[in-house]
């Protein structure tokens, strides 16, 4: 297999990191880059849901008070999300 696939939507990898990539409006955005896979894709999740809601196509399942616990983290944090506080919720 390739270095540059990840088993998680929207993860591509980059040498010893993964990118996070979402598709806004068809296009694809850069979001971040990650040295953790499974960080990298709930990062991808947490935009996901941010741009199409709890509908979105996701690598795992949330429920609202995670999804509401993430929102609360992300402007916690001067509007910058950190999945590592979220991987053992998922």
């Amino acid at each position: 297999t390739s270095k540059r696939r990840s088993r998680y939507i929207g993860v591509l990898g980059n040498g010893t990191s993964w990118q996070v990539l979402i598709n806004v409006c068809g296009k694809k955005k850069y979001i971040g880059t990650f040295e953790d896979e499974k960080e990298a894709a709930i990062t991808h999740d947490f935009y996901a849901i941010g741009l199409n809601g709890m509908g979105a196509k996701t690598n795992f399942n949330y429920d609202s008070v995670t999804v509401e616990d993430m929102i609360v983290s992300y402007f916690a944090s001067e509007k910058s999300f950190n999945p590592s506080g979220f991987l053992t919720r998922v």
